[in-house]
């Protein structure tokens, strides 16, 4: 960020909203703590014109500091304040990829991640917030659009009012080579987890432990 370089950001992923470009980051760190007394944040997201998709601005709290962009619940926020020295104690909200749903509107997927100091942690989830123009905090819609055991799954394409979602993993062998499973879901149905199929190999499935990988079916694809 080049109007905030004390600041060190994770990632980075976007979506156009109205006349801007929204850009979304994972973990957010900064040397001089914010108004509550934390060094960082798990999500951040700031605003960029069209035309100038670099020269970043976000609302500041009042020591310059960023808000948290896919908002804790006040049990985690809570959570986090009281063990601010204990990093491996958090939760964690982490934005993957967006997709519009209009030109002033769009939904955010995220990973929803508890971090414990014993054994790593785990993942609640992939979650789903909505974002909209002007505004650089997300509405949490849920923290589980598809739970911890379930396999995560992310957009890759639109057509004809259906979003494609993909869920992929490596093949190894020291190659980049990778196997994907497919969803779709009607974009107006994005948040209703029951309109969510899954490609099993001959036949689209409800069931989302029927999803096949097929390495025919490459990332990005």
């Amino acid at each position: 960020n080049r109007n905030r370089p004390e600041l060190f950001r994770d990632g980075g992923s976007s979506i156009q909203l109205g006349n801007n470009i929204m850009w979304m980051f994972g973990d957010t760190f900064y040397s001089t703590p914010a108004v509550d007394g934390t060094h960082g944040r798990s999500s951040t997201a700031a605003l960029a014109p069209i035309d100038d998709p670099h020269n970043l601005s976000e609302p500041l709290d009042a020591n310059g500091r960023p808000y948290q962009f896919i908002p804790l619940s006040e049990e985690q926020k809570n959570w986090n304040l009281a063990h601010i020295d204990e990093p491996d104690n958090i939760w964690l909200k982490w934005p993957t990829s967006a997709i519009n749903t209009s030109p002033t509107e769009g939904y955010v997927f995220y990973l929803h991640l508890r971090v414990l100091p014993d054994n790593g942690g785990y993942t609640v989830g992939t979650g789903l917030a909505k974002v909209v123009e002007n505004s650089t905090t997300a509405i949490d819609v849920t923290e589980t659009l598809f739970g911890g055991n379930e396999p995560s799954f992310t957009p890759t394409v639109s057509h004809d009012g259906i979003l494609y979602l993909e869920n992929c993993s490596g093949l190894g062998g020291g190659t980049f080579d990778y196997e994907c499973a497919t969803g779709r879901v009607p974009i107006d149905k994005i948040a209703d987890r029951g309109a969510y199929e899954f490609w099993d190999g001959t036949k689209w499935n409800s069931d989302i432990n029927s999803a096949k990988k097929d390495a025919n079916n490459p990332k990005g694809a």
